[in-house]
């Protein structure tokens, strides 16, 4: 009982400092249900899940912490020079979000720091199909795309063992208020215009980043946040001199220096409307995504979108009806629509005319390039701290366990899983992502924790036999065995029956008690062979011309056997007679000679075939 015991105190050592956490960790703490303590062990720098038999970083931006005496804690990767300039090496930003390339960089310095006494930490992986993905996505694994997906290492967390639903928010973002802003969010916002991407045809979007000043390009499938605007001021409104962002009674803000008018609510997708008679569910006449993306325009809990129901949002909003004799329109206007942003203006620094929402961003709100509008705070989830509501980088692999794959099914894109709401997409390799690692299997100096030692099964097997089966676990409890290829092999105690040729996956497991974790289980895989069959096939007595008798043989297997011997007789003008003729199971003699005969066993797709056994028989007058 030591082991549980242990393992128990840690975790109300965890639950009591955050007790003492600020008020943001607690809201976010009080939203994690009880159960994820009956499948994560937390052992303060590290966290085990006991069902997919892997150790996780606890801290879920490690890259951006420091170490006590140095600058920065990177693994040997520098710090990511300013946003202005293209990285050409690994780096890391200091947020410690970094591209796919400086990610693998950073696991593999981790591994050659031996950190925490392991070398095998890995990218979280994500499987090729997850037939329980609510969504669709980019072929071949359009099952592993969208809300939903929790056979990835990241789902499993957040949907099974931290027990989130999507879409939501595993990290609250809570309303914050920047300038005559509120609600602004670290997020993309949609913009008017195109020309985008240049280097994607379906990727030609402008849109500006809130949480970093970039101006980019996105798909129209991406899902990201609305500022409606309209140009010039609003009817009537008298704009005293030198106003730098003037706010309306209205509660929209208008600014002088681009001359548009913008939505107070930085984020109104996500609040309800006062007196809303549209539904529980619905903001400006747009339901909440259930799947990501729905076949109709819809808003997610977060307030994101793509790009059609962002267009849809704007019509909605100036065809939004005040009551009978009221003008229509959100506020009583009409022209609201989505900013434009000139594919021309540098990635950062470009406000203006040129892109009123880098305008609000640098000119007006005087932040930097780089500098979140909304501060991520430092929130514990679970027993898990520092993690962050964006994408982390995740791999294509078979399971969870097994490591990434080398080969990428799209060119230039990899997979990442969001805190923020849940979802499993891709990226390309250049995003900026947050990345987190672990290593499978449970640390041995946890006194909880247990391995099996399963030796390979290296001996040519045949179908139709048995095989003792031998495995240890440390604990010293008993391992049990499970046939992975039941029409294969089967397995029963410690007996394997091999039953048909092909390849046999034995899984030795063992489910712990109150001192042990169940271990991760080991699988030994192996050819099984057709069976061996032979043939007994008596010798044949000297016979006479003219004689006949019938043939005798038979196979270990219980096949029949066939018999064949000299080529019938060929009836022309000048035939050779044979010394014999074998007909099904007879042989005729004809001539004095020797008559060779040989017995056959052709096998099935249990047996293989069986040697052939020849007999001589010799023909006398």
């Amino acid at each position: 009982m030591e082991g549980s015991i242990r393992r128990h105190c840690a975790i109300g050592i965890l639950l009591a400092a955050l007790a003492f956490a600020g008020s943001a960790q607690l809201s976010a703490q009080d939203a994690i249900p009880a159960h994820w303590q009956r499948v994560l062990i937390p052992d303060g720098e590290t966290v085990y899940d006991t069902v997919n038999h892997v150790t996780w970083l606890a801290d879920g931006n490690l890259a951006a912490q420091g170490v006590p005496g140095t600058l920065n804690f990177r693994f040997g990767l520098p710090v990511c020079p300013d946003l202005t300039k293209e990285p050409t090496e690994p780096c890391v930003n200091p947020s410690g979000s970094m591209s796919y390339p400086s990610a693998v960089a950073w696991v593999a310095g981790m591994n050659a720091a031996n950190y925490l006494g392991h070398d095998t930490w890995q990218l979280p992986t994500a499987p090729h199909k997850d037939s329980g993905c609510s969504g669709t996505g980019p072929k071949p694994n359009r099952n592993s795309f969208a809300f939903g997906c929790k056979k990835n290492a990241l789902g499993f967390l957040y949907y099974d063992a931290l027990g989130f639903t999507a879409p939501d928010t595993a990290i609250p973002i809570p309303p914050n208020t920047v300038g005559p802003f509120s609600n602004f969010q670290p997020n993309t916002y949609w913009s008017g215009s195109g020309g985008g991407n240049p280097s994607s045809l379906a990727c030609t979007i402008a849109n500006f980043n809130f949480a970093s000043g970039a101006q980019g390009g996105g798909c129209g499938g991406d899902f990201a946040d609305v500022l409606p605007m309209i140009d010039g001021e609003e009817d009537g409104v008298s704009i005293p001199p030198g106003s730098k962002l003037y706010v309306n009674k209205d509660g929209t803000v208008y600014d002088p220096g681009t001359k548009k008018t913008w939505l107070g609510d930085a984020n109104l997708a996500a609040n309800w409307l006062p007196g809303s008679t549209l539904g529980e569910f619905d903001t400006l006449g747009l339901p909440r995504c259930k799947t990501a993306p729905d076949t109709t325009p819809c808003v997610a809990l977060d307030g994101s979108m793509n790009y059609e129901s962002a267009q849809q949002l704007i019509k909605n909003m100036n065809a939004y009806d005040n009551g009978p004799g009221i003008s229509r329109g959100y506020l009583l206007q009409h022209k609201w629509k989505l900013p434009p942003l000139e594919a021309s203006c540098p990635t950062y620094g470009c406000g203006g005319d040129r892109n009123p929402m880098g305008n609000l961003y640098y000119d007006q709100l005087h932040f930097t390039a780089g500098t979140p509008v909304v501060p991520v705070p430092d929130i514990a989830v679970g027993p898990f701290n520092h993690l962050v509501p964006f994408p982390y980088w995740e791999c294509l692999a078979d399971a969870i366990q097994d490591a990434c794959e080398t080969a990428d099914p799209a060119p230039n894109f990899e997979w990442g899983f969001s805190f923020g709401d849940g979802f499993l997409g891709t990226a390309r390799l250049t995003a900026d992502h947050f990345v987190t690692a672990y290593y499978v299997g449970c640390d041995p100096d946890q006194s909880w924790c247990q391995t099996i030692s399963f030796p390979p099964i290296t001996a040519t097997e045949d179908a139709l036999s048995s095989l003792e089966l031998s495995a240890t676990a440390s604990s010293g409890l008993a391992v049990s065995f499970t046939s992975m290829t039941s029409k294969v092999c089967t397995v029963s105690g410690n007996t394997a029956s091999l039953k048909f040729p092909g390849i046999c996956t034995i899984e030795a497991s063992q489910a712990g008690n109150d001192s042990f974790e169940s271990a991760l289980p080991v699988q030994q895989t192996f050819t099984v062979n057709h069976a061996v069959q032979t043939i007994t096939f008596p010798p044949i007595p000297t016979q006479k011309v003219g004689a006949k008798v019938h043939l005798r043989a038979t196979a270990s297997s219980g096949l029949k056997v066939t018999f064949s011997g000299v080529t019938p007789l060929v009836v022309s003008p000048s035939y050779i007679v044979p010394v014999c003729i074998v007909s099904s199971e007879s042989a005729e003699f004809l001539k004095i000679g020797t008559c060779a005969i040989t017995a056959h066993q052709a096998g099935t797709d249990v047996y293989a075939p069986a040697p052939d056994v020849e007999r001589s028989v010799g023909v006398g007058p």
